[in-house]
């Protein structure tokens, strides 16, 4: 398998031999590795993957993930505490941390970075799929897109032909074009992508008859 199109773990330890432990891990889980030094080093700038930062217990913790921030193009990150340093654990997972795994840090780390590079795909995946829709909707017109709005609530072509002054036929027309340009094979998969627009965690696929 080609190496660039393998998940990517970016590993952040200031202790070598912690970085090649980690990386080794990693990479023997079929994913690729990549290193860093410190968090200074660390652009979480249109990165894909998942973070997983060793650093000194405490402050050094915290106020690294603060450092980084958690972006909406930053990957999860993961991060290793001490054994019982509850505070830690705490105040990482306020400040945006995915999870946290304490050490020594062998048991279940694998498990975890699987699930944020799940999280990671899936979001991203999202992104993509808004992005595209909202390119469908600027190819609308005003028109169009108060169509698409009252198809959307379920209204009937002759409810939206009165509401906006129309013909039927001409409200037929402009519902064609809705289906077109916004590649909507049914209603309830036009009524998904305007759930989708409002807001992604509201997205759910809706059951409905074909409306006429």
């Amino acid at each position: 398998m080609d190496t660039d199109n393998k998940p990517v773990v970016h590993i952040v330890a200031d202790d070598v031999d912690t970085q090649r432990r980690l990386a080794a891990l990693v990479q023997a889980a079929g994913w690729r590795a990549l290193t860093y030094a410190r968090l200074a080093e660390f652009s979480g700038s249109d990165l894909t993957g998942c973070v997983v930062v060793d650093v000194p217990a405490g402050d050094g913790a915290r106020c690294g993930l603060r450092q980084v921030g958690r972006g909406e193009s930053m990957p999860p990150v993961i991060v290793i505490t001490a054994p019982a340093d509850i505070e830690t654990a705490v105040q990482v997972m306020k400040d945006g941390a995915f999870d946290c795994v304490e050490r020594p840090f062998m048991e279940g780390l694998l498990g975890r970075i699987s699930a944020a590079l799940e999280y990671d795909a899936d979001h991203r995946s999202v992104a993509e799929y808004d992005c595209d829709l909202k390119r469908r909707v600027e190819s609308l017109t005003r028109r169009e897109r108060e169509v698409m709005g009252l198809i959307a609530t379920g209204t009937i072509n002759k409810v939206i032909a009165y509401k906006l002054g129309l013909s039927r036929r001409t409200v037929e027309t402009h519902r064609a074009n809705v289906m077109n340009k916004m590649q909507a094979p049914s209603i309830a998969h036009l009524i998904n992508m305007c759930l989708a627009l409002d807001g992604p965690r509201r997205r759910r696929m809706v059951r409905m008859p074909q409306l006429q």
